[in-house]
């Protein structure tokens, strides 16, 4: 145990000095330029929106099975064509957690007309359209494929645009749905 009365007062002035202008070395010597990416928040929460950037859409998402609604015949889809909706939750780039609804026709393996909606957390919402595939794998699930066109949205997605892609793996006993979507969004 080292005794502070026998330290001469100077000495420990004079090493935490020392310490102080070593430390002060190394903040001078990391010093860099500011990207103008780092200090986008200054323009506020919605961005620049005469000067919308892309940014990267991407995430992971889950629907279970009892999310799913099934409506035959449907005014809303074309002759023969079944009407789905479900919601889901996923997390998300620029969204975080979020929930997700997505109402589409469905014939066979064909799906078209797709309406889905991506809600953060905070309420602020991404849109898009789209249409897609579904393929029976033969051992009790499907491959569902789609691709989406992002047409807007509300709060920092206001005009939003961009597009991405989505592939699920659905249990067709259960229904439950697990599945990845990447693209690009600007906002």
């Amino acid at each position: 145990m080292i005794r502070l009365s026998r330290i001469p007062i100077a000495a420990l002035v004079a090493a935490g000095l020392l310490a102080l202008a070593g430390c002060a070395d190394a903040v001078l010597s990391e010093q860099r330029a500011v990207m103008p990416e780092e200090t986008a928040w200054l323009s506020g929460p919605t961005g620049d929106k005469a000067n919308p950037r892309e940014r990267p859409h991407k995430g992971r998402f889950t629907v279970q099975g009892d999310a799913i609604v099934v409506t035959f015949p449907s005014a809303a889809c074309p002759a023969g064509f079944t009407e789905v909706t479900f919601s889901g939750v996923g997390n998300g780039t620029h969204l975080g957690r979020f929930v997700g609804t997505q109402t589409h026709c469905q014939s066979g393996g064909v799906i078209v007309q797709a309406e889905a909606t991506q809600t953060a957390a905070n309420g602020d919402q991404v849109f898009a359209v789209g249409e897609g595939s579904v393929v029976d794998n033969g051992d009790g699930t499907a491959t569902v494929m789609m691709a989406y066109v992002i047409t807007g949205g509300t709060g920092r997605f206001a005009g939003a645009s961009g597009s991405y892609t989505a592939a699920a793996v659905q249990d067709l006993v259960t229904g439950d749905t697990e599945g990845t979507f990447s693209g690009g969004i600007a906002y």
